[in-house]
């Protein structure tokens, strides 16, 4: 994160703000590591004295000639003798102020006085710092680490076990209905959430079975600077489990398609400065393989399944440009791989003839490679930036313990529900699922 955020400031120094914007009679430019966005009002000392001496500039020659030499011929003014006039100081009955008209000329100590309306410089919005922005910037590699909170939560929310375990007679099919939620509070403040309905059927005399869902995720999240995000949409996943004949193991692949609309409002750490907001389209494409050795070994009246599974996804978050705040920028269409390993114990007690207790422990290693590329293609108007800013290389470990009970209503009906914990990771820290399972 370090990196990245250095690369953009110097980016956002040496790139961009020699010269930003003009829009609406404002112009936009930097010096000492701050953007300041500059427009003129006529008026004089004694009119606008309030004014005036609020500026940045004023008592401060140096910084006056150094914004009116960037500023240059980008605001002139229709009352003055050049562009739009800065003024840092009295003499006497004059104001003390430099301007632009082909060089820097500092008319001290013969300026105009006090009462003349002349066209003068000052701050519109407020300024900003560029390290500031630089890491408002940066705060949107977190929006893919979002998306991977949504699919972490249907992968192993809702389908933390196959569908091979459901307890499904010969010639039997089966349909479902799934709600899960989840409390994010080390990795970001937020809440995650997903709605699935699903069926499926037996092939091959129960050595194959297969089923199809469909499903809805939501997530609302906070941002750094009181930005937040907000994510909501729909996805599909098939999958497909084989139980290896004259084996205890059952292989499963499952492959799921998400599509979201995102909402995210970009925050500054600059004192007065107003938020941005920004639209998009993210999608992502997942696939996991899993294998699960039934009844290992048992301990006691206990169970235990050791499983092991991979998970690759890639996550495409469509450009957008934001509107409004200090500082709106466009974003270029970028993409993230993420990929993880998660092996896992279940311990199963059967408690009586309908209802299961099961216990699981996990333990998750995430590897991605330019996790939360920033791709900048404007900001404060310039359209020709087109600069990536590359990710980090990811290597997260983190562990997650869980508990759950499932009950057979009666020879249709299951219940299932279940409850999570999980250190600081891509799962959500606090979760729960409950299911409803009907076979026929």
């Amino acid at each position: 994160m370090f990196k990245k955020l250095l690369l953009i400031t110097l980016l956002l120094s040496t790139s961009i703000f020699s010269v930003i914007s003009k829009a609406d009679e404002t112009f936009t430019v930097s010096s000492g590591g701050t953007a300041y966005e500059i427009g003129y009002k006529v008026t004089s000392y004694t009119t606008g004295s309030a004014l005036l001496t609020a500026q940045p500039w004023w008592g401060n020659s140096s910084l006056a000639i150094n914004l009116s030499s960037l500023l240059a011929d980008n605001l002139p003014a229709p009352a003055g003798p050049g562009n739009a006039l800065f003024a840092y100081g009295l003499s006497g009955s004059s104001v003390s102020m430099v301007f632009w008209r082909g060089s820097i000329i500092d008319c001290s100590p013969s300026c105009p006085g006090v009462n003349d309306n002349y066209g003068y410089a000052y701050v519109v919005g407020p300024s900003i710092r560029l390290a500031d922005l630089a890491q408002s910037v940066a705060a949107n590699t977190q929006v893919p680490l979002q998306v991977s909170n949504l699919t972490g939560m249907t992968l192993n929310g809702a389908h933390h076990r196959t569908l091979m375990d459901m307890p499904m007679a010969d010639e039997q099919q089966c349909a479902w209905a799934t709600g899960d939620i989840g409390r994010l509070y080390r990795q970001g403040n937020g809440y995650v959430s997903s709605a699935e309905v699903g069926a499926c059927r037996d092939f091959s005399e129960r050595s194959l079975r297969a089923g199809i869902a469909l499903g809805e995720t939501y997530s609302k999240q906070d941002q750094v600077f009181n930005g937040k995000s907000q994510m909501n949409g729909q996805y599909v996943l098939g999958e497909l489990d084989w139980a290896i004949p004259d084996t205890p193991f059952v292989a499963s692949a499952l492959g799921m398609y998400n599509r979201w609309n995102a909402y995210v409002t970009r925050g500054y750490a600059t004192p007065g400065t107003v938020a941005s907001d920004g639209k998009t389209n993210i999608d992502a494409y997942t696939l996991r393989t899993r294998l699960d050795w039934k009844n290992a070994f048992q301990i006691g009246q206990v169970g235990f399944t050791p499983i092991v599974a991979f998970t690759l996804s890639k996550i495409n978050v469509d450009g957008y440009a934001e509107t409004g705040g200090t500082a709106p920028a466009t974003f270029g269409d970028h993409s993230t791989i993420s990929k993880e390993i998660r092996g896992a114990l279940s311990g199963a007690y059967q408690l009586s003839d309908a209802t299961e207790l099961r216990g699981n422990l996990e333990v998750v290693h995430r590897f991605d490679s330019n996790s939360g590329t920033v791709v900048v293609a404007s900001l404060f108007g310039i359209t020709n930036v087109g600069t990536t800013i590359a990710g980090n290389d990811t290597r997260q470990n983190w562990v997650r313990v869980g508990g759950e009970v499932s009950h057979r209503i009666n020879e249709h009906s299951l219940i299932n529900a279940s409850t999570n914990y999980a250190t600081a990771g891509q799962d959500a820290d606090i979760s729960a699922a409950l299911s409803y399972q009907y076979l026929f």
